[in-house]
């Protein structure tokens, strides 16, 4: 069974994919401490504890408050933004679930699932739509429109 971190044949693992946004291995476990500690294997109740564990950031020399201007890097804010957005899909996927469970007996939960499912699909919707008219070609061409009086 595949941990939360770790990638399966077809797709990367988070902390990879994060990594190849960074660039860095000390930038790239400070955001998962910082911002999904759990693709760590273990949990880390201080930034001493992480710098303890991982060579790449006690190598680096560098305190937790040296870390957090890394947030001014816009690689590292492109990459948090990326890393919050898989964190969103994940609770609305979970939100979708309670909301079944509840609709199931509860009229009002109903109502307000039918709300949320709506919205939850319609991203997708949206984006499959968007991937269609990616590759189409929007330059009228005028002499196809052209017509003979």
């Amino acid at each position: 069974m595949n941990r939360i971190g770790r990638g399966t044949k077809d797709e990367k693992s988070v902390l990879t994919e994060l990594r190849e946004r960074i660039g860095s291995d000390h930038m790239t476990y400070w955001v998962a401490w910082k911002y999904a500690p759990d693709l760590l294997p273990k949990k880390y109740a201080t930034f001493n504890e992480l710098k303890d564990n991982y060579a790449a950031i006690r190598n680096a020399k560098i305190t937790e408050r040296d870390c957090d201007k890394f947030l001014y890097y816009t690689k590292v804010q492109n990459a948090v933004k990326w890393l919050l957005k898989k964190q969103r899909g994940a609770r609305m996927i979970e939100l979708y679930r309670l909301w079944y469970e509840a609709a199931k007996t509860d009229a009002n939960a109903l109502k307000e699932f039918m709300k949320l499912q709506d919205e939850f699909f319609k991203s997708d919707e949206l984006s499959e739509l968007q991937s269609i008219l990616k590759n189409v070609d929007t330059e009228e061409k005028e002499e196809e429109y052209e017509m003979e009086l």
